[in-house]
């Protein structure tokens, strides 16, 4: 009795949300889904970046830097995995949801946590046994080895817990709870935070002004301290995850017997995440291009400034991916649910949500580059070299939001095909060629200039796809008698 009380308790709560994705307005709607999903994002970008801020003031910093940003291969990988698993099942749980198929929303919930424990494991446990091999091919020496090893195995360590926090947590956007996601990001980014500096220094002063306090309780143990920082954040942030479960909160119920792996539901959910899969993929292997390039351009120092330069680029990237991600329910459900004006407006209202926060922040890296760059680091080299390259390497970032969105869209509608074909070309056919034809007659400059160069060809793709996109879903309303508005 009290079973059933509790089902149909979590049933009304359903058809209340379904009826905000299918009903709401769709700019506060859009912003209400967003918001906090920006914010998450952010968040995981903390996990990594604000490492690097404090590893940039160590007094090997160089080196230091150097050694992470030569890690950074392997947690693509790693994570690669992880979103193929983690994105799919949020995806799919929105569109079964939209076609109200709630049985099968609760075996995608529950397969995705297994295959997702599954996955994180194997991951953990080869990556460990292959790290020390990996590396040096990625480009470290003598100099910055011991700081990519002590880095790079304490991360794998904690890849497990990741797995599950990320893939779990990814789907509470699916069930239309984003506010909780954002919880378990912001909650782990706090930990994170505050850890950092006591694991990697032993002692450190703060100064603000007149004000200033020197933190002399600390560990002292360098990168391999930031690494543990960061999992012990992993694991914070799976304790509000599991909170959120056991407190009943989500919608879609977790049981047991929905644990087992169905393969249906794994073959849908691995087709929809295979695009995000592909960007992580490929980017890994981008990474290791170019910092083997930056190596032969500019020693560490190139692959130091680089490192700042794709931090940056993670804080620029990741607000514009939120509102992709924010925007997935709400496409999905009413793709699912049949509604394509609505999907349309929802589409429109994303781009034009991203191209504000794009464009924004490109100003606002253009004009404080500098200041940007010496957050990093208090090398003078590095900040000089790092300023130069952003400069030149954002040139098109006003069009991120454009692009990010319209790769996403067809992910969202189930159709990760065709945001796999923009990836593979901007990364593989454009991307790691132009490294090597640019650097060879411009040297670091040409190697800086290849990103917006590989932005651009990917721009035109992307607006004659999208374009063949929308005249579809046009037939779709004519044929359905709707109107374009909602």
């Amino acid at each position: 009795m009290i079973n059933t009380s509790v089902k149909s308790q979590k049933r009304a709560e359903q058809h209340k949300r379904e009826k905000v994705l299918a009903n709401k307005p769709i700019i506060p709607l859009m912003l209400g889904f967003s918001i906090p999903t920006i914010l998450a994002m952010l968040v995981q970008a903390f996990y990594t970046v604000v490492d690097r801020i404090w590893i940039g003031r160590m007094e090997n910093s160089k080196d230091a830097m150097a050694g992470v940003g030569l890690t950074m291969p392997i947690a693509s990988i790693a994570f690669a995995f992880i979103v193929l698993v983690g994105i799919g099942s949020t995806a799919l749980i929105s569109i079964r949801l939209g076609q109200k198929e709630y049985k099968q929303a609760e075996d995608v919930l529950g397969s995705c946590l297994t295959v997702s424990a599954i996955v994180g494991f194997v991951v953990m446990v080869v990556g460990l046994l292959t790290v020390d091999k990996l590396l040096p091919m990625f480009g470290t020496d003598a100099a910055t080895l011991p700081h990519a090893l002590a880095y790079a195995r304490v991360i794998l360590m904690f890849n497990l817990v990741n797995a599950i926090q990320f893939g779990m947590s990814s789907t509470m956007r699916g069930v239309g709870h984003p506010t909780w996601a954002v919880m378990t990001q912001v909650i782990g980014a706090l930990t994170n935070m505050v850890l950092d500096p006591i694991f990697i220094f032993k002692e450190y002063t703060v100064e603000l002004g007149a004000f200033s306090w020197t933190m002399d309780f600390g560990f002292g143990l360098g990168v391999q301290g930031a690494a543990l920082a960061t999992g012990i954040a992993q694991c914070v942030s799976l304790l509000v995850v599991v909170v959120y479960f056991v407190l009943g909160k989500s919608p879609v119920s977790l049981k047991i017997a929905s644990l087992k792996p169905h393969f249906r539901i794994m073959k849908t959910v691995i087709g929809i995440g295979m695009s995000s899969f592909a960007i992580q993929m490929l980017g890994s292997l981008v990474q290791i291009v170019g910092n083997r390039q930056l190596v032969a351009l500019g020693g560490n120092l190139a692959v130091s400034a680089m490192t700042i330069i794709q931090s940056v680029l993670m804080f620029t990237i990741m607000p514009v991916i939120g509102v992709a991600q924010g925007a997935q329910p709400i496409i999905g459900y009413n793709y699912g649910a049949g509604n394509f004006a609505r999907v349309r407006k929802a589409y429109f209202a994303a781009v034009g949500f991203a191209s504000v926060i794009s464009v924004s922040i490109a100003v606002f890296v253009a004009l404080k580059t500098s200041l940007v760059a010496s957050l990093f680091s208090n090398d003078a080299q590095q900040i000089a070299l790092a300023t130069v390259g952003m400069r030149k390497s954002f040139l098109l970032l006003p069009a991120a939001g454009f692009v990010v969105i319209s790769s996403h869209y067809y992910q969202n509608i189930g159709r990760s095909v065709i945001s796999l074909v923009l990836t593979v070309l901007r990364q593989a056919l454009f991307l790691i060629p132009l490294y090597f034809i640019l650097s060879h007659f411009w040297g670091l400059d040409g190697f800086f200039y290849s990103m917006p160069v590989s932005d651009a060809l990917s721009l035109v793709l992307a607006v004659i796809l999208i374009v063949i996109e929308l005249k579809s879903l046009s037939r779709k309303i004519a044929q359905k008698n709707l109107s374009p508005g909602v």
